[in-house]
């Protein structure tokens, strides 16, 4: 599983998307999606844009389908927070 300290770094998510596994960037996405809100974390303000930006950019690569089922499998996977 993903440690939630490793979740909260912006370059974690980026880096998918920048190597081109956009379908898995989706899924981190979703992960990330739920632990944030599990945990009472929203995205900070300071991060809202380049959030929205990374996430643009896995929306565009992938068909609707597509980045729906990914989204959904890593909402399912969840992120593991280490004891």
């Amino acid at each position: 599983m993903i440690g939630a300290r490793r979740c909260a770094s912006r370059d974690w998510l980026k880096s998918p998307s920048k190597l081109g596994d956009y379908a898995r960037a989706a899924r981190l996405f979703g992960a990330a999606d739920v632990w944030r809100q599990e945990h009472g974390a929203p995205i900070p303000p300071n991060d809202r844009a380049e959030y929205d930006r990374a996430l643009a950019v896995v929306t565009s690569a992938l068909s609707r389908t597509e980045f729906s089922v990914a989204w959904a499998e890593g909402r399912a996977l969840g992120l593991e927070v280490p004891a």
